[in-house]
């Protein structure tokens, strides 16, 4: 592992972002970002993976539509029984 990734990591806080998820994670400092705890080990370290919930893709100012929303602008999609 290099030193300067040792160094960002030593200048970064790590705190759970979703009571649903409790396993995504925020990094603030030189790491900043959302992450999804990967691992867990018996000496307190971890292993962080990106976070690619649909959630976290979206974008500054951006929400999930709501089911009014989306059957507004895609009507009724095909179930697979049709």
């Amino acid at each position: 592992m290099s030193d300067s990734f040792l160094t960002a990591a030593s200048r970064s806080t790590i705190f759970s972002v979703d009571e649903t998820r409790p396993s995504i994670v925020e990094v603030t400092g030189a790491l900043a970002g959302r992450y999804e705890l990967q691992e867990r080990y018996e000496d307190g370290s971890v292993l962080l993976g990106p976070d690619t919930s649909l959630k976290a893709t979206l974008g500054p100012g951006e929400r999930l539509a709501s089911s009014k929303e989306f059957k507004a602008a895609f009507g009724d999609l095909p179930t697979g029984s049709d």
